[in-house]
């Protein structure tokens, strides 16, 4: 159980991974349905979000400043929506809330708005809000790599579904549009785009799962094929789980053995439309990344809260290798592949030392000071994942790779072994035994 404390000082005790609307939703149902967003020990939080630990909670309503922001930027998604069913083709720019409701910067080839066609995309919003679509703020870990870019001096450009900042553009990773003139005299174009693949593979996701890592590429592709001065390297984001399950044998560039199923089909797929077509003035580069170890997002966070609840034992037989690399050598690969103009082709972004789920999960449970872990076989594992949406091989497959390329172009690694990592990530002087 984890306590939540309210402005007026009264303090609730709930489930770990209650939301704020749920909170809201066992004061009053009335109170529910004004929630607009929440701020979780002051930091404004999406209302669905899952609060893990003892927090303070302050539910935010239309009287609340941050309400109206949150409001008006979920408001502001309807605007682009509705623009984009009336004027397609419509070209967005900087489009923020405000301090007295939001705007969008566009481009209509030349034509003009007048009342009938505001009050005809007004028309079109509430339309669409009907529809129950659901915007969710979430804080994501790129922001890392884009600090550890920035403080080296770089301009660093985003190009994103949803600009909100400066430096990001709009772009939509399926067609031509005016983002591209940000990648002219570029010196370097990263795509990491593509749906998370942390859901149930049926026939809709594994669809759009793979329609937004090749069409993204596809466009980009067209886009450099179409500037004079493109980016000198193009380092797209490919996955380590294109080799087989592995438990003994190491997967390097070489002498890795690509499998057939659904993922590994997805990471071929995704490389072939890459390397399909060369380009004479840029470096083609694809990364096969492992698991990134890091606090700002995906599975760390996840592995610890578990692991803090005492259920961190081995999933499933434990037998399984974990191939991970710490964020901060993550940007570091990225950087040295940058400056080392020799390196093309496919390349392999993890730790030269996997471990077995069983000793991650232990060293984990060290680190953190939990004196035991509840071992989850696979059978417990298949049901859970049905429910929380998810699908066992993210646990279970066994990804034994090696950055064999890294290393003999002589990158050094900061964090080489997850005892280090661990130390790195997580504040020892917060961490205590549990005691009953």
């Amino acid at each position: 159980m984890i306590k939540i404390t309210l402005p007026d000082g009264a303090v609730r005790e709930y489930e770990a991974g209650v939301s704020a609307m749920d909170v809201a939703k066992s004061i009053s149902e009335g109170l529910a349905r004004k929630v607009l967003a929440a701020k979780v020990n002051g930091t404004v939080w999406d209302a669905s979000r899952p609060i893990t630990s003892d927090a303070g909670l302050q539910l935010l309503t239309w009287n609340d400043v941050d309400g109206k922001t949150t409001f008006w930027h979920s408001s502001a998604h309807l605007l682009a929506e509705a623009l984009e069913f009336y004027y397609p083709g419509v070209k967005f720019g900087y489009g923020p809330p405000g301090e007295k409701g939001f705007y969008y910067d566009v481009d209509l080839g030349g034509q003009t708005l007048g009342e009938d066609d505001l009050a005809k995309l007004e028309k079109k919003m509430v339309e669409l809000a009907k529809n129950n679509s659901i915007f969710e703020r979430k804080d994501i870990a790129k922001a890392d790599a884009i600090k550890y870019f920035t403080e080296k001096g770089n301009d660093v450009w985003i190009l994103t579904r949803n600009p909100k900042r400066k430096n990001e553009v709009y772009w939509d990773a399926l067609t031509l549009d005016t983002w591209g003139s940000f990648l002219e005299n570029a010196d370097v174009l990263i795509n990491l785009t593509g749906k998370s693949v942390d859901c149930r593979y049926n026939e809709e996701n594994k669809a759009e799962i793979l329609k937004s890592r090749t069409e993204s590429t596809r466009v980009l592709q067209k886009v450099m094929e179409s500037l004079k001065n493109p980016p000198k390297i193009w380092l797209n984001s490919s996955s380590a789980t294109i080799y087989i399950h592995a438990e003994n044998l190491l997967m390097d560039e070489e002498t890795g053995i690509i499998g057939d199923d659904f993922s590994m089909n997805i990471c071929k797929n995704w490389e072939k439309v890459f390397f399909k077509k060369l380009l004479a003035k840029t470096r083609k580069v694809a990364l096969r990344t492992a698991i990134v170890l890091g606090n700002g997002g995906g599975a760390f966070p996840k592995l610890k809260v578990i692991t803090k609840l005492g259920l961190g034992g081995k999933q499933g037989n434990g037998n399984q290798k974990m191939s991970w690399i710490h964020e901060e050598d993550f940007c570091r690969a990225i950087d040295f592949i940058i400056e080392k103009q020799n390196i093309e082709g496919i390349i392999n972004i993890c730790s030269p030392n996997p471990v077995q789920n069983k000793d991650f999960m232990a060293i984990l449970r060290k680190t953190l000071k939990i004196p035991f872990g509840i071992p989850s076989p696979a059978f417990l594992l298949e049901i859970a994942a049905i429910f929380i949406k998810t699908e066992t091989e993210l646990l279970l497959k066994s990804r034994n790779v090696y950055p064999k390329r890294l290393i003999e172009n002589g990158f050094l690694f900061n964090f080489s072994t997850v005892n280090e990592a661990f130390n790195s990530l997580i504040d020892l002087s917060k961490t205590s035994f549990i005691a009953k």
